[in-house]
């Protein structure tokens, strides 16, 4: 599914892997924008991905798993 086919997330949750790469903040950026609720994980705790999803609105998290 392309990014041009989504219209409205309002009320989903996405979850992102690799949210602190290049690619995976970007997907993050533009879920959000569509109105979801991103949960990004990483590996490792990265308060620069939380700071990041802060600047996108509320109800997003960083979330470490391995």
């Amino acid at each position: 599914m392309t990014f041009e086919k989504l219209e409205n997330l309002n009320g989903q949750i996405a979850i992102v892997t690799g949210a602190n790469g290049g690619m995976g903040r970007a997907i993050c950026e533009k879920l959000a924008r569509l109105g979801a609720s991103v949960y990004g994980i990483v590996r490792s705790k990265d308060t620069e991905l939380q700071s990041f999803l802060d600047t996108l609105g509320t109800g997003h998290k960083a979330v470490i798993a391995d």
